[in-house]
């Protein structure tokens, strides 16, 4: 702890740099150095550091680390790469409808409200904020048409 308290010591008295190159590699080092404590594994603070996840998306649990926004073990969350990278659209579907985050069959299971979603790509995290939080998809014709779809990646619209 007293090693800890040192280190976040030194980088206060460095933040005071004005330089912003200097600045987000200083941002970055306290945010390894705080997974790494996290963590206690410097290959996985790395990982997370690299994808941006900040420390305090992470707490520890009788069960080991968690991904607190997600309610998902990092265990498991470190399956995906692609889902720490896409963090930001995950918390944003967890907390502005209500979506849950789960293993299924191997791979991401994202539930919201009745609908059953499979991700296996951050692409498909990404579709899922465009269709449920952005509504980039809803379409109210003033007539009835025919809609002939040709590539809506794995069809989230269409549900």
């Amino acid at each position: 702890m007293e090693r800890r308290n040192a280190v976040s010591q030194q980088l206060e008295v460095l933040i005071h740099i004005r330089n912003p190159i200097m600045m987000n590699w200083i941002i970055r080092c306290r945010a390894f150095i705080e997974l790494w404590l996290k963590t206690r594994n410097a290959k996985v603070a790395v990982e997370l550091a690299g994808a941006g996840v900040w420390p305090f998306y992470i707490s520890r649990s009788a069960n080991g680390l968690w991904l607190t926004p997600l309610d998902l073990s990092l265990a498991t969350a470190r399956k995906w790469p692609w889902l720490l990278k896409n963090l930001d659209s995950a918390i944003a579907l967890k907390q502005q409808v209500n979506a849950n985050f789960c293993e299924r069959q191997g791979y991401l299971g994202i539930d919201i409200h009745d609908l059953k979603l499979v991700a296996s790509t951050g692409e498909e995290i990404f579709t899922a904020t465009e269709v449920f939080i952005e509504n980039v998809y809803r379409f109210f014709p003033p007539r009835p048409v025919v809609i002939l779809d040709i590539g809506m990646n794995v069809g989230y619209a269409s549900l």
